[in-house]
């Protein structure tokens, strides 16, 4: 991880699309406020987790307490699943995957091109981040905007 002007560059070491290691940098842009801001995110966790080598994401004992395994996937579900229950969604329709299919998503509802999205998740092919993008409505992307 490297903290720069614009946001966080992302050093992924290996991924489900790269099982080879080849690795690949991403860019996170900061946020435009500080409650959904990455870059303050990671800042504010950095403090809490302290300096010590080993894994940026941890495992956080139920008191709080940081210690130096390395998280699981189960772990990032789980807290999917309480943030959907939370807001007060069926925890069921959420797991890890869901962030990536929400950034693909929101992405493409944006109008952002798929070798945009491709380049941020990873994928191989279009068709692949397709199967992420879900749109909640018909009117979710307006092909003719501006031009009606």
């Amino acid at each position: 991880v490297s903290i720069v002007r614009q946001g966080v560059v992302l050093r992924v070491r290996r991924s489900k699309t790269d099982q080879s290691g080849k690795g690949r940098e991403v860019g996170v842009h900061k946020g435009r406020r500080l409650a959904t801001c990455p870059r303050y995110a990671l800042d504010r966790w950095i403090v809490e987790r302290g300096s010590w080598p080993g894994a940026l994401f941890c495992h956080v004992g139920p008191v709080g307490r940081v210690d130096h395994a390395r998280i699981a996937g189960q772990s990032v579900a789980a807290a999917v699943k309480a943030a959907a229950r939370r807001a007060g969604l069926d925890p069921a329709r959420y797991g890890g995957h869901s962030l990536r299919a929400g950034l693909a998503t929101a992405a493409a509802e944006l109008g952002r091109d798929g070798l945009a999205i491709i380049g941020r998740t990873g994928h191989t092919t279009a068709a692949m981040v397709e199967r992420y993008v879900r749109h909640g409505s018909l009117f979710a992307v307006d092909l003719l905007a501006g031009a009606l």
